[in-house]
């Protein structure tokens, strides 16, 4: 299992924003040959000046088989 959290601040002329992200992801090996993998994506973007800030999440999962 695997998480990260990253935080970026950014200021312009007139604007200013911020940003989060949080991954979160997890692995299974299910047997020798195959494995599951489940992946979690948080992004908050907020924003003070003329453009709205935004929030997006976003899964993911695969199956991975090694011959």
């Amino acid at each position: 299992m695997a998480a990260d959290l990253i935080s970026r601040r950014s200021a312009r002329a007139v604007r200013s924003q911020d940003s989060l992200d949080l991954l979160l992801g997890f692995s299974y090996t299910i047997n020798k040959r195959l494995a599951l993998h489940v992946n979690y994506n948080y992004t908050l973007q907020s924003s003070l000046g003329l453009t709205p800030g935004y929030s997006r999440n976003s899964y993911s999962a695969g199956l991975t088989y090694t011959y």
